[in-house]
């Protein structure tokens, strides 16, 4: 089961964003898309200062009461649905 997204900072979303994108997760189209959409928003003010961008960058997402869900315990399809639900919302960041 994946995550929700709801309790996640731009700033952690960006992290995890760059995680996946890192690490090849995207492809095609997703993975072109994603990587304007990450310099958009790393553009943005105090988003790659945060302590949510570091940790997104290790894959780890936070969820909510200072809990963290790490992409690591992802496997395959699972992880690549949860980097399209991460550019799906950090779209709608911007």
């Amino acid at each position: 089961m994946l995550p929700s997204l709801s309790s996640a900072s731009t700033s952690n979303l960006t992290g995890i964003l760059g995680y996946c994108v890192q690490n090849n997760v995207l492809s095609g189209a997703n993975a072109t898309s994603a990587g304007s959409v990450l310099n958009n928003l790393t553009q943005q003010q105090g988003v790659t200062s945060s302590s949510g961008y570091s940790a997104g960058q290790q894959g780890l997402l936070q969820t909510g009461d200072n809990q963290m869900f790490s992409l690591a315990n992802l496997k395959g399809q699972l992880k690549t649905k949860l980097c399209n639900t991460v550019l799906s919302k950090a779209q709608s960041l911007l």
